[in-house]
Formats: C-alpha cells, structure tokens, sequence
C-alpha cells in the first residue's frame, strides 16, 4: 500500500497491472520488490507493525499475571520477530 501511494504513473500502472492480471513471473515479481524497496514498504509496514505490538504490550500487561498472559506477551514478540 505504501508503494501504491508513493509510485509515480508508470510504477502505478505496472504494479496494477500485476495485481490484477496476477502476473506472478519471476522478472515480475522482482520488479515489484523493487519497487516496495524503493519506498521502503518493508520497512515502514514493521514500524507499524512494532507500534500495534507495543499497544498490545501495554494492554495484555495490564492482565494478571499468568501462563496465558506471558503467552500473549510471547506472541507478540514471535509476530515482530519472525522472518518469514
């Protein structure tokens, strides 16, 4: 979404393009990342996602202690810090 808002016109027509016709090629796909590269799509959809977790934090620290409240703050810490 970053990339669609921040793309010029002939980015926007190429990445339209490939999410609609879904032309999963590999050249395709390439130049799609390239482009989430290029506005910083990756990095600024973790930023948003490390701010959700923080709020998470905050409210599931405000549970009693518990096996289940240190597993929802575990999961939080597994959906940011994950790879893949």
């Amino acid at each position: 979404i970053y990339c669609l808002e921040m793309a010029d016109a002939a980015e926007l027509l190429f990445l339209e393009s490939v999410l609609r016709n879904g032309d999963g090629t590999s050249d395709s796909f390439a130049a799609a990342l390239n482009l989430i590269r290029k506005y910083q799509g990756i990095e600024r959809t973790m930023a948003r996602a490390e701010g959700f977790t923080r709020a998470a934090r905050r409210i599931v620290a405000e549970f009693p202690v518990s096996p289940i409240q240190r597993a929802l703050l575990a999961l939080t810490e597994a959906v940011v810090g994950r790879d893949h």
